[in-house]
């Protein structure tokens, strides 16, 4: 999630574990980034979900080792590398193989091979579904040229447990 300055009051506050405020965001990044989990705020630091504490969900600045944050177990996210997906079937950490992402070619210049990090989890991610990281903003269309779109069946193959 990027915050933006969309003119919204921020007067919804961003907490750490021990409860000091990190930042005040608008109702709007605040949806946004509870539903990515990560996200960029206008000063350009990186938040991240890092707890639950009394069911509030507490948050964290993410240090430069982890520009993108970090997953399920401070395993840090790799964009176009790391999937989120349902433990009960993926285990975390897991190594999957997703054919149809095979010869994407990257932001980077690079060229996908098809394999990914199974780091992560998410409130949506349930049974079989995945979600794959793609770095801030939407960066959906790198693997929507190889017809990988979202909601769309894909086959997925667990490499290492």
């Amino acid at each position: 999630a990027l915050e933006t300055n969309d003119g919204q009051p921020r007067n919804n506050p961003l907490k750490d574990v021990s409860g000091q405020v990190l930042a005040n965001v608008s109702a709007k990044f605040l949806r946004d980034l509870r539903m990515e989990g990560t996200g960029r705020l206008l000063d350009g630091r990186i938040i991240n979900f890092h707890a639950r504490v009394a069911g509030e969900i507490r948050w964290r600045i993410c240090p430069a080792s982890a520009p993108y944050g970090y997953g399920l177990e401070d395993y840090v996210l790799k964009p176009f590398r790391s999937v989120a997906v349902d433990p009960k079937v993926i285990p975390i950490p897991s190594v999957v193989y997703i054919p149809a992402a095979k010869g994407t070619q990257l932001p980077d210049g690079s060229v996908h091979d098809g394999y990914f990090e199974a780091v992560d989890i998410g409130e949506a991610i349930q049974n079989q579904r995945i979600d794959v990281f793609t770095a801030m903003g939407d960066q959906s269309a790198v693997f929507e040229r190889n017809g990988l779109s979202n909601m769309r069946p894909i086959a997925v193959y667990l490499v290492t447990p």
